[in-house]
């Protein structure tokens, strides 16, 4: 038991480490407790706690988070209070109860308000129940908080995507700015520019992917979502000597056949759409432009690297 608490605690540790004196203290204290036999369902975490707020004990967790003040007073029982939040959240969603995981969570946003695991955690459990709206608006919080990553930002985009919404002035200009504070901090440089090059695909900008994709192709020239940004690129601007090259890239990296596949196809329609054969890509696409297509396989190719990645903690 003591194993998977300090499992959770490092996963909390590292996304939770909120600007707070109260989180930095909660954490640094949370050992400790373990240490002397303590854990967040213990009586003994209880009586340290803040009495009925115990996550457990509430209709309504978010109602009953508790003050700076208290928190401030008592970090160590703080630190169990945020291990218990996202523990009964787990729990909700393994019984698919989203609703009472969106309890547990957006108390968790409430608790630590200025880091993005809460609001992230919302937005998966509303994608979960099929609540796109709201998960759109979780989405969106999450990038507004310290902690944002890449995914988060290609998750929200994805989904005014599929909302068939086009992003408003202001909303671009909201993107913009998440990607500039990224690439402020000192690792965010890499996931600054693959949410760059997605925002550019998103809005067939070719200024935003000509500023990305070499920046990509220095810093991780390797991986699969920076192949499929390039052949992107090179498949809008009609460098088809290039996009076949990257479709060789991508059989190198084990993107799989029928991916491949779908690759050579749409860099051939760009080829023939180049050559004149206008025809020759219509019959093949149905009358758009070949890298309207090349869009529904970037999806696949970057869906695909992002599997190979280890799933996000909690």
């Amino acid at each position: 038991m003591n194993i998977d608490i300090l499992r959770r605690l490092r996963r909390l540790a590292f996304q939770l480490t909120a600007p707070t004196r109260a989180a930095r203290r909660s954490l640094w204290l949370v050992p400790l407790g373990l240490a002397l036999g303590l854990t967040p369902s213990s009586a003994s975490a209880r009586d340290a706690g803040f009495g009925t707020a115990w996550p457990s004990d509430v209709e309504d967790p978010e109602a009953w988070v508790p003050s700076t003040s208290e928190a401030n007073a008592k970090p160590l029982a703080f630190g169990y209070y945020l291990m218990e939040l996202a523990r009964l959240g787990e729990e909700a969603e393994d019984r698919k109860d989203w609703p009472r995981a969106a309890q547990f969570y957006r108390a968790l946003s409430v608790a630590v308000p200025h880091r993005a695991t809460g609001p992230r955690l919302l937005c998966r459990v509303h994608l979960a129940a099929n609540e796109t709206a709201s998960a759109r608006e979780a989405c969106r919080e999450t990038l507004a908080r310290d902690g944002a990553k890449v995914g988060d930002f290609k998750k929200w985009i994805k989904l005014e995507a599929k909302a068939g919404k086009l992003l408003t002035e202001d909303e671009i200009a909201d993107a913009t700015g998440v990607i500039d504070h990224m690439r402020s901090q000192p690792d965010g440089r890499l996931a600054s520019f693959e949410a760059e090059c997605e925002l550019g695909v998103h809005l067939d900008s070719n200024a935003m992917l000509s500023n990305c994709v070499p920046q990509l192709l220095q810093m991780a020239p390797d991986t699969v979502s920076t192949v499929a940004y390039a052949w992107h690129q090179a498949v809008a601007t009609g460098d088809t000597a290039t996009a076949r090259k990257l479709v060789e890239r991508a059989r190198e990296l084990g993107v799989n056949k029928k991916a491949i596949q779908r690759m050579a196809s749409v860099t051939d329609q760009a080829a023939q759409r180049q050559s004149g054969c206008s025809g020759c890509a219509t019959a093949t696409s149905g009358g758009h432009p070949p890298w309207h297509a090349a869009v529904a396989v970037l999806g696949v190719l970057v869906t695909a690297a992002a599997t190979r990645r280890r799933r996000d903690p909690l």
